[in-house]
């Protein structure tokens, strides 16, 4: 992951993050562009074997003249970071130590997001402790364990394998469209049976008042 940091970039709004699915700069990830009213960061992610992160990242940069004004801002910063899709490293405690966080690995295989995971990991350490100090067993440390945490992440881990087959920005295009017809049309089907339930709802609450006056 690559990413850079600039400031003074003119905003005509409210704060916002934008999110880019594109193969050819960030093969089995995503590119992102946030301005949070002070500062703008860009940065791209993927398997590093399949792309030039530098390269990409100027290539991304030159193509957002659409969405933030980049041109001839000098750049804060430049940070690298390494992670995996594992969703947490295997071994993570011994006698010396618990690894928490991104120190584990403990990130979502999908999205790379550490907070949620490092919130459920630092509760689970903090539980391994209380026990260990408690009892002075080795055997505790053996319960912190990645392949437990990892198992909450089976589904997203498909997902990541099956992301990392796609290297066609066609087809990136073509299964957004497609998401999006079907989350439309969930929401709509949605919509319909809300409003049928509320309908029939008004129709049983309308039932006895109708009863009463025929009588």
């Amino acid at each position: 992951m690559w990413k850079k940091s600039f400031e003074d970039v003119p905003l005509d709004g409210p704060a916002r993050f934008h999110c880019f699915l594109d193969p050819r700069i960030a093969p089995g990830y995503l590119a992102w562009a946030v301005h949070d009213g002070e500062q703008v960061h860009i940065g791209v992610g993927g398997y590093a074997a399949r792309f030039d992160p530098m390269q990409a990242l100027k290539q991304f940069r030159n193509s957002l003249g659409d969405v933030l004004d980049l041109q001839r801002r000098a750049s804060l910063s430049v940070a690298v970071a390494a992670f995996r899709w594992a969703a947490c490293c295997e071994e993570i405690a011994n006698a010396n130590g618990l690894l928490v966080g991104d120190a584990a690995g403990a990130v979502s295989p999908l999205t790379a997001g550490g907070l949620d995971p490092c919130m459920r990991l630092s509760t689970f350490a903090a539980d391994t402790i209380a026990d260990y100090f408690g009892s002075d067993a080795a055997e505790v440390l053996a319960g912190y364990s990645g392949d437990l945490f990892r198992s909450r992440f089976v589904s997203r881990l498909f997902m990541r394998r099956a992301i990392a087959l796609v290297q066609s920005a066609a087809l990136v295009e073509i299964g957004c469209a497609l998401f999006q017809s079907a989350a439309l049309s969930f929401h709509c089907m949605a919509g319909l049976l809300r409003t049928r339930i509320v309908s029939g709802y008004e129709a049983c609450c309308r039932r006895p008042e109708r009863a009463a006056s025929t009588l």
